[in-house]
């Protein structure tokens, strides 16, 4: 049974200020303070018709033109402190965008089987098609989720990345270009606080990329 601990503030701290799962849009209220100061409210909204009367670009419209980063296609050499696993499925990465996407946020207890399934339907667009690489992260353990991933749902792969406590920024970089390649970001569970070493590196800004193509990231 794959036991792990509840996500760490710093994961969730992550993952919520990704884009369109974010309550507080820039430049916006949060709706708590929203609820206690609706003059200020109306001032923004009457701010924001005068924006679009004079054509400025609001928060709304800049989130939804957000461009996904382009996908790097060269060789990838991993560094001595990451380690793949066996990639379960395809060889060949899958180059058909995502349909839709969204986040998975569990912990605490077993995997939610069905959690899985949903990613690759929202993904795929359907519950046959064969399709999305499965990219799992975790500073320690094995490859306990790439087979149980891999029977659930028809993904086009998964595959693990081990990514040791000495793995510099450059050594990061490299699993930010894997990221870039996949569909599905999975953070393994065990203590999610040796994930903070990441937070200044490049990996953090690929996983951000992913929901930007329509992925998910759970």
């Amino acid at each position: 049974m794959r036991l792990y601990r509840s996500l760490s503030v710093f994961l969730v701290a992550s993952l919520t200020s990704l884009s369109g799962c974010d309550s507080s849009p820039k430049g916006n209220p949060s709706r708590s303070v929203a609820r206690q100061n609706t003059n200020s409210a109306d001032n923004q909204a009457s701010t924001v018709d005068a924006d679009r009367s004079m054509g400025a670009e609001t928060p709304e419209q800049k989130d939804k033109d957000k461009v996904a980063a382009p996908i790097d296609d060269g060789p990838i050499v991993l560094p001595s402190t990451v380690t793949a696993t066996a990639r379960k499925g395809a060889a060949d990465d899958d180059r058909t965008p995502p349909k839709t996407g969204g986040l998975i946020l569990m912990g605490g207890g077993t995997d939610v089987d069905s959690s899985f399934v949903w990613a690759h339907d929202i993904i795929a667009g359907d519950k046959t098609t064969r399709r999305g690489d499965v990219l799992v992260l975790r500073a320690t353990g094995a490859d306990g989720y790439d087979q149980y991933i891999y029977d659930l749902a028809p993904f086009n792969s998964v595959q693990t990345l081990i990514i040791a406590p000495a793995a510099i920024p450059e050594h990061l970089d490299t699993v930010a270009r894997l990221i870039n390649r996949s569909e599905v970001i999975f953070f393994a569970g065990g203590n999610q606080a040796d994930y903070v070493a990441w937070r200044n590196s490049k990996l953090m800004p690929a996983v951000q990329n992913v929901v930007t193509r329509g992925g998910v990231v759970g």
